[in-house]
């Protein structure tokens, strides 16, 4: 996966930014963590318009930071605000709560979309703290 990311053109406080169809949000599914951290970096320079960095490992650790610095915020959206325990018996694909999360978080680009599926990878019951 690269800068071949197509999704829907969409305008988000100003800024255009491609949001990820289900297809790609079902591959994203797929990658393990590093992948998604590494993607996570790069999404996060291409929309703020920075170079990206040559070198896979930094990206993977700037998406890794990035990612610890909004975990708080991705369990209110997640957690609370869609409510995932109680709607995890009915969707429980990773593409199924970034669908749903998009239309509580308005249209969003591929940074959003990744920091939900790596969310989702590390275990959303969990990092919820739902009861089986």
């Amino acid at each position: 996966m690269d800068r071949y990311w197509t999704g829907r053109r969409n305008v988000n406080n100003g800024v255009e930014m491609n949001t990820p169809t289900q297809a790609e949000i079902e591959d994203l599914a797929k990658q393990d963590l590093d992948e998604l951290y590494r993607l996570l970096g790069e999404a996060m320079a291409d929309e703020e318009g920075l170079e990206r960095s040559p070198d896979p490992e930094t990206s993977r650790e700037q998406g890794r930071g990035l990612f610890e610095r909004n975990v708080e915020k991705l369990k209110k959206v997640i957690c609370e605000d869609w409510n995932y325990c109680s709607n995890a018996t009915l969707q429980v694909s990773s593409s199924a709560v970034v669908q749903s999360v998009s239309r509580v978080l308005g249209p969003f680009g591929w940074a959003a979309g990744l920091r939900i599926s790596i969310f989702m990878k590390k275990g959303a019951d969990k990092l919820c703290g739902c009861q089986s």
